[in-house]
């Protein structure tokens, strides 16, 4: 990780097409401005952490109801051969 310093107004170039500036300092709390092509995602690392935390809890309720017809689905197959055994003489 590169760790840079920065003054009010100084701004700092992510290949060609990225600049975050430093806009301003109150306390501990710094304010940037990122400035990034649409096709670029920007977002806080907390954000990004709860959309996929979201998005993997609904994976995990989707692969249940999956798994769930799965087993209803061969819990029918095996009552179905069951019912077509021939009966034996």
């Amino acid at each position: 990780m590169l760790v840079l310093s920065r003054k009010v107004g100084e701004v700092i170039n992510i290949g060609d097409d990225i600049q975050v500036k430093v806009i301003g300092i109150e306390g501990n709390r710094v304010k940037l401005a990122v400035g990034a092509p649409r096709s670029i995602q920007v977002c806080l690392a907390e954000k990004l952490e709860q959309r996929m935390s979201a998005a993997l809890s609904g994976a995990l309720d989707v692969a249940g109801e999956v798994i769930e017809q799965v087993i209803h689905l061969k819990s029918y197959m095996r009552r179905a051969s069951v019912q077509r055994m021939p009966r034996v003489a």
